[in-house]
């Protein structure tokens, strides 16, 4: 599957779990997921990552240590 980058308007593939490092592509920062590259910027804004709810479990994940 693929998503139009809202940064460039192209084509981008999406993340991959099984082929891609997440590393690669995103970071946490507060909690948030920050896309690092076109795949993250596009899997990121489909899969709605940074919704407040998820930004906020993640912030009382990180924590707890986990």
């Amino acid at each position: 599957m693929a998503s139009v980058d809202i940064e460039t308007g192209r084509i981008e593939r999406l993340f991959n779990p099984r082929t891609d490092g997440w590393a690669e592509h995103f970071c946490v920062e507060d909690g948030q997921i920050v896309p690092l590259t076109p795949i993250g910027r596009v899997t990121e804004y489909l899969l709605q990552f940074n919704q407040p709810q998820s930004v906020q479990e993640r912030r009382w994940l990180i924590e707890a240590g986990r």
